[in-house]
């Protein structure tokens, strides 16, 4: 049996919800703090699909 985990949707997902709710609440005292976190948490996931894709290829024409 295949599988797939789909790890980015959910987490881009959740991601543009957060940033969402960031940009439309007036007063928000951390707006700023959180959406660096957010940002650093969207490099994250954008490294990981990268190596994902790397090792599927190495996967799919060994050496």
């Amino acid at each position: 049996m295949r599988v797939e985990i789909q790890i980015r949707t959910v987490a881009m997902d959740f991601w543009a919800s957060l940033e969402h709710q960031i940009r439309y609440k007036k007063g928000l005292e951390e707006g700023q703090k959180i959406s660096e976190g957010l940002k650093e948490c969207a490099d994250t996931i954008a490294r990981t699909d990268l190596r994902m894709q790397e090792l599927r290829e190495m996967i799919k024409s060994p050496v």
